[in-house]
């Protein structure tokens, strides 16, 4: 039986499709299913938009924050641009001047023991006037009575045996006198005649030394009787006591240092007198005779007149101040010594001097300078010379003449030259007027 094809009647490559018809199914369903060409394209255009509008959302606040950084620096460009104008003023032609001081009474002594003893007795106390050569205190002092009655036997004695070795040499000189005339008729010999002189050479020496002696005594009485006059203590001059350090029955002895104890001190009050110490800028301006006035704390009424009496005439080597002695009278005792007050100075100023805010002055590395506003509304630095500082106000002496238009706010990134808008100076506000005192509550 033969088969109903001949293999020389096959399709050619048969095989192979016979081979492949098993995947056909699966090809066929990938085919159905394969996404089309514009889809991908369509999400990559979507991403993007997305990634753009992103960008975008960023970028807004920052550019609107840009902006108005823009415009802030263009608004503070604009007030620092803008400047505020100050006033000049001219200086009072006088100045007053404050400084420190401290009454002093006119003279004042502290009294120390120059004897040595006990204080027998004490007259006065604390607060007490006295008049000069007032006892103040008695000092019992025994033995410098006994050394002074010493002395004045030894004194004695020195003068008997002077007298003694006077006569002896009043008669040694006769005998001499007559010997020598003797000798010219050779009743005297050689020997006699010099041992005659040399008695007289003795004597003689006798006698000076007595004298010495009695010197030497005088002096040593002179001394004691002193000690007894210390042993009185008595006022140097008028005044108060302002403090007393012994009593009744304590034992003193002259000391020094500060071992040395105050029995008394005595103050003149009756004037006071006050050193201050003027800067060398207003030292060429105190003279004797200028008027000043001391206020006092505490004290009521106006304050105390006084006049300057001497200056130092030189200044202090550190402090280049000149010392000042102010002379304030105190005949009613109204004022206390040692109290502590201000003296005030009225100087009239040798030249004239400008006033300006004290905001106005810019030092530099090369000066202070002041910046003023020209014709043109150009900013201009001008030098000037600094007087004082008053605080709100400096003195100007030099590079103002009065007239200038002077900034007071300037700021340090504004060049010479710069155009600016100058303001109109502030006007200070008026004193509110004081309170009227109230009504008193009706009945």
């Amino acid at each position: 039986m033969t088969s109903p094809t001949a293999p020389n009647d096959r399709v050619p490559n048969a095989d192979a499709l016979d081979e492949h018809a098993a995947d056909r199914p699966i090809l066929a369903e990938a085919l159905a299913s394969r996404t089309p060409a514009w889809k991908p394209i369509l999400a990559f255009v979507a991403i993007a938009a997305a990634i753009g509008g992103a960008v975008v959302a960023g970028a807004l606040p920052k550019f609107e924050r840009a902006k108005e950084l823009g415009r802030a620096n263009e608004s503070f460009e604009e007030l620092r641009r803008r400047v505020q104008l100050g006033v000049i003023r001219q200086a009072p032609s006088t100045t007053t001047l404050a400084l420190p001081a401290s009454l002093e009474p006119w003279a004042q002594v502290t009294l120390f023991p120059q004897a040595t003893g006990y204080v027998r007795e004490r007259t006065v106390d604390i607060g007490d006037k006295v008049r000069k050569g007032d006892v103040l205190a008695t000092i019992d002092v025994p033995l410098i009575a006994e050394d002074l009655a010493a002395a004045e036997a030894s004194l004695a004695v020195a003068k008997a045996t002077r007298d003694q070795s006077a006569s002896r040499l009043a008669f040694a000189e006769a005998s001499l006198t007559r010997a020598t005339a003797a000798s010219d008729s050779n009743a005297v010999s050689v020997q006699e005649l010099d041992e005659r002189r040399t008695t007289v050479r003795s004597l003689q020496a006798e006698v000076a030394a007595a004298e010495a002696t009695i010197r030497l005594r005088e002096a040593t009485i002179g001394r004691l009787r002193q000690e007894l006059v210390f042993a009185t203590v008595t006022a140097p001059f008028d005044g108060t006591i302002t403090d007393r350090g012994i009593d009744v029955g304590d034992y003193v002895e002259p000391a020094s240092g500060s071992n040395a104890r105050a029995m008394f001190r005595i103050a003149d009050l009756s004037s006071l007198r006050t050193y201050v110490d003027v800067p060398q800028r207003y030292a060429q301006a105190i003279s004797p005779g200028l008027a000043a006035s001391v206020t006092l704390p505490g004290r009521a009424g106006a304050p105390v007149s006084g006049t300057v009496t001497r200056t130092a005439g030189a200044l202090e080597e550190r402090a280049r101040t000149l010392r000042v002695e102010i002379a304030v009278p105190n005949q009613d005792g109204a004022l206390l010594g040692n109290a502590y007050g201000e003296a005030t100075l009225t100087l009239v100023e040798p030249r004239e001097r400008l006033l300006v805010p004290g905001s106005a002055v810019v030092i530099r590395a090369d000066g202070a300078k002041v910046a003023i506003v020209d014709a043109e509304n150009r900013i201009r630095y001008r030098r000037v010379t600094l007087g004082r500082d008053l605080g709100s106000e400096v003195e100007v002496l030099d590079g103002l003449e009065g007239s200038e238009r002077l900034v007071t706010n300037l700021a340090d990134e504004i060049p010479e030259g710069a155009v600016v808008d100058p303001l109109a100076p502030a006007t200070p506000p008026a004193p509110k007027p004081a309170p009227s005192p109230p009504e008193p509550a009706r009945k």
